[in-house]
């Protein structure tokens, strides 16, 4: 973690969504689709960004590479515990592992409120490319919409 106080982080994060995450830019760097900005509230130091492609659309994204699938799934569970007990109640929770050709390549656990528009998401991701097999979990808060397959 790279707050004292996840949950308070958390919410705080939540409640800037609409904003863009505005309260917790800083330095950013310009592209044709958008800007990318280093995240100056880290819940995973050294590990998250703030995407925003214009018009009210921004992401809060953070992310670890794990060597193993075993550690992946361990991060993953106990991220999901406790984003679970962060957002309480409110949020309601969907999620599965999924496999392709009898392999795990992903898990996703989406959690959404009817009082917000954000989507928070842990997800679990294989990656093939490259020398062997990378697992990254990753940490979003953002539009359900971004967070698809081939989102916008």
């Amino acid at each position: 973690m790279g707050t004292e106080d996840p949950c308070a982080t958390l919410q705080g994060l939540i409640a800037d969504y609409p904003n863009g995450f505005a309260n917790h830019r800083g330095k950013g760097d310009n592209f044709a689709t958008g800007t990318v900005y280093r995240a100056t509230t880290e819940l995973i130091t050294g590990h998250c960004q703030i995407w925003n492609w214009g018009v009210g659309d921004s992401a809060y994204l953070c992310s670890v590479t794990n060597p193993d699938l075993q550690i992946a799934r361990q991060r993953h569970e106990s991220a999901l515990n406790s984003v679970k007990a962060c957002l309480g109640n409110n949020w309601q929770a969907q999620g599965d592992w999924r496999e392709r050709g009898g392999d795990t390549d992903g898990y996703a656990s989406r959690f959404y409120a009817t009082d917000s528009d954000a989507m928070v998401s842990i997800e679990t991701t294989v990656q093939l490319g490259g020398p062997g097999r990378h697992f990254t979990n990753f940490l979003y808060i953002g539009s359900a919409d971004r967070a698809e397959p081939g989102g916008r």
